[in-house]
């Protein structure tokens, strides 16, 4: 899987605010303690993204097999940005790539 991250947490900082072990879907952590990565092949989230899909809190749009049909009927690869805490993923945002044409 080509992931690039984009920004690493610190470790320290959060770590008594933000208990891994009882980390749930209404737990506030800082940004800080949220390691965010680009995923350019939105499909090797497959299993992390079912997975999101099981806590009933995203709409059908949100869904990796909309996501995926979307991105196939548009010829556009599925790029995710997805936020992992604790090596857990907690968040996946789907992007579309849009290369804008300079002005004349």
């Amino acid at each position: 899987m080509l992931t690039q991250p984009i920004c690493e947490p610190d470790r320290e900082q959060d770590m008594a605010a933000a208990d891994a072990s009882s980390a749930g879907p209404t737990e506030t952590i800082g940004l800080d303690a949220l390691a965010l990565d680009f995923v350019f092949d939105g499909g090797a989230l497959a299993s992390e993204w079912r997975a999101l899909e099981r806590t009933d809190q995203i709409s059908l749009h949100q869904g990796f097999d909309w996501c995926q049909a979307w991105a196939q009927a548009h010829g556009k690869p599925l790029m995710v940005l997805r936020g992992m805490f604790e090596g857990r993923t907690l968040m996946l945002l789907p992007l579309d790539i849009v290369h804008a044409r300079a002005s004349a």
